[in-house]
């Protein structure tokens, strides 16, 4: 997606919110992000935030802009990610990430006692087939309740007036040093997933059957020339 304006205001008012300052902030930015703000000059939100002097680390599969290559849909048990970060944002990537409990596991994971998680995620209902997961404000205020944290912040953005883009916000403190909830609790909260249209079902399961008879074909092939 792309971190704009309104993200970029909403983070810094969290952190502020919650206490914490800038200098010597360590931040875990899941997906390695680019920012698109009038009067910032840099593309790539890493290098954004460590100008300010924040230390920072992103995680993203494609391994670019010195992001960390991991799974977030697996448990991450890297010792020098734990419980280290002030602030663990997930602007725009839990959404695509195929196991949503390890996914909200491993952010309250690197997260420090009294850090502070942002979230900024599509709501239900909005951002059609951009992704396989949606949410609401119900979800992260059940999310708070069950895992002891606290809402410093919480609101809904929109790309444009009168167009199904709203994202949902959320800035939660983790007041204490616990155990992520487990998987059937976690299974409690509100999460929709992508329903898959029948045209859907049908143009996937055509290419699985091409691909069968496309490895017949190379098979029969294969016996013929081998009989020559």
């Amino acid at each position: 997606m792309g971190i704009r304006k309104d993200w970029l205001d909403f983070t810094f008012e969290a952190i502020d919110s919650s206490g914490l300052r800038l200098e010597a902030l360590e931040m875990c930015e899941l997906g390695n992000q680019q920012i698109s703000v009038d009067g910032i000059n840099y593309e790539i939100a890493k290098q954004y935030f460590e100008s300010l002097g924040i230390r920072h680390i992103s995680i993203d599969l494609n391994g670019e802009d010195g992001a960390l290559v991991l799974d977030l849909s697996k448990p991450i048990h890297n010792k020098e990610l734990l419980g280290r970060f002030d602030v663990v944002t997930n602007f725009g990537t839990s959404e695509h990430v195929k196991n949503q409990y390890h996914c909200f596991r491993n952010i309250h994971n690197f997260t420090r006692k009294g850090g502070l998680c942002l979230h900024a995620i599509p709501k239900i209902g909005h951002w059609i087939d951009h992704c396989e997961y949606y949410n609401d404000l119900s979800f992260f205020k059940k999310l708070a309740e069950l895992c002891n944290y606290s809402i410093v912040k919480e609101a809904t953005f929109s790309e444009s007036p009168d167009t199904d883009t709203e994202l949902v916000c959320a800035a939660l403190i983790k007041s204490e040093n616990s155990e992520f909830i487990d998987r059937e609790t976690f299974d409690t909260l509100p999460i929709q997933q992508k329903k898959h249209s029948y045209w859907f079902r049908i143009r996937t399961n055509g290419r699985v059957r091409i691909l069968q008879i496309a490895r017949q074909l190379i098979r029969r092939c294969s016996r013929l020339l081998s009989h020559d």
